[in-house]
């Protein structure tokens, strides 16, 4: 019981985290998209 739950909890934590850096990676490419914009570089 207490090892499934653990489990569970491990797979949420990784995809939170596996979101998380998505999100990161998709703001970067704007704030380089808007840079490159912005400056036209």
């Amino acid at each position: 019981m207490l090892k499934n739950s653990m489990i569970q909890i491990n797979k949420i934590a990784s995809n939170v985290y596996f979101n998380t850096a998505e999100t990161d990676r998709e703001l970067i490419f704007k704030q380089l998209f808007f840079l490159k914009v912005a400056f036209k570089i």
